[in-house]
């Protein structure tokens, strides 16, 4: 499995991000505050707003949020792919917020999130079917 900053200096992301980058997103949100550390600073993230270059992402990659320790997530609508176990473990997560259906939903994408519940737009089959199929809560907002 990868590690955060492993993920980080992929080549999957090396276009979207310099090297100084990289080293801000790990050093401030994910080394400082691993998943073991309490209390978290981080409640809420919206992907791509407090990064600048992370607003063009246009999917989420394996394995990007293991274990963030986060109470809620809103995914953007540029988002058309979810790639299998992005959120694996998040403890803490309570709330993730999605207004859209993306194209791909892969494996696990929320696995072993105990607190989840996903909220979601009356027309976002997708998500309701992979939250039933799944067992995930989910709420129409």
């Amino acid at each position: 499995m990868y590690t955060i900053k492993d993920y980080l200096k992929s080549p999957e992301i090396q276009d979207a991000l310099s090297e100084e980058n990289l080293d801000f997103v790990y050093s401030r949100f994910f080394k400082k505050w691993g998943a073991n550390s309490s209390p978290s600073p981080l409640t809420k993230i919206l992907i791509g707003a407090n990064i600048q270059p992370l607003h063009y992402m246009t999917y989420i990659p394996k394995y990007m949020y293991v274990e963030l320790p986060v109470k809620e997530i809103t995914i953007p609508s540029q988002v058309s792919r979810i790639e299998k176990y992005a959120f694996l473990r998040c403890n803490d997560l309570e709330k993730v917020i999605i207004k859209h259906d993306p194209d791909s939903l892969e494996q696990g994408i929320f696995a072993e999130c105990p607190n989840l519940t996903v909220y979601c737009t009356e027309d976002c089959i997708i998500i309701q079917t992979y939250c039933f199929t799944y067992d995930i809560p989910f709420k129409i907002i």
